[in-house]
């Protein structure tokens, strides 16, 4: 008897391994349409924002370019001297006169 019992308890597990394999079957259908869903359709509208957007950093990058190679052209181009250089010396002149008629507001130098 021992055998009959084991053959119906085999049988009873293939039966439920069975349903649970269908039911994973069922389940993987359901996933696979929500993310066929989930998945969003291609718009021509994003395709043009996404086209204008790399020519529009593709002439930002140009401009940045240009704009560095211009900085260090003039970087390497002689300055204005921050002080008087060595050995040379100067002699700094009096400001002209400049006299302001009070009554007319007119400006003139003697």
């Amino acid at each position: 008897m021992e055998l009959k019992e084991l053959e119906a308890a085999l049988k009873a597990a293939t039966d439920k391994i069975a349903a649970l394999e269908s039911q994973a079957a069922t389940a993987e259908t359901k996933v696979k349409e929500l993310e066929a869903a989930l998945t969003p359709a291609e718009d021509p509208k994003v395709k043009e924002l996404e086209k204008a957007l790399a020519d529009q950093r593709a002439a930002h990058e140009t401009k940045v370019r240009e704009l560095e190679a211009a900085i260090k052209k003039l970087g390497d181009g002689p300055g204005t001297p921050a002080t008087q250089p060595p050995g040379e010396t100067r002699e700094l002149e009096p400001p002209a006169p400049v006299h302001v008629d009070t009554r007319t507001g007119e400006v003139y130098q003697r």
